[in-house]
């Protein structure tokens, strides 16, 4: 994996179109695979090291 990029949408239509726009119609990218994630489990970059 090159990177991770977090995109976060109103609906599944937005995302699509985004996705679409920014890798489907690129000739840069040779390949890109979605996760996609129905609910929140945490919010925030920070890591709490015990």
């Amino acid at each position: 994996m090159s990177f991770v990029l977090i995109i976060v949408t109103a609906d599944v239509q937005a995302y699509e179109q985004i996705t679409r726009r920014i890798f489907a119609q690129n000739d840069f990218i040779a390949k890109y695979r979605s996760l996609i994630t129905l609910d929140r489990v945490k919010s925030g970059s920070e890591i709490v090291i015990p």
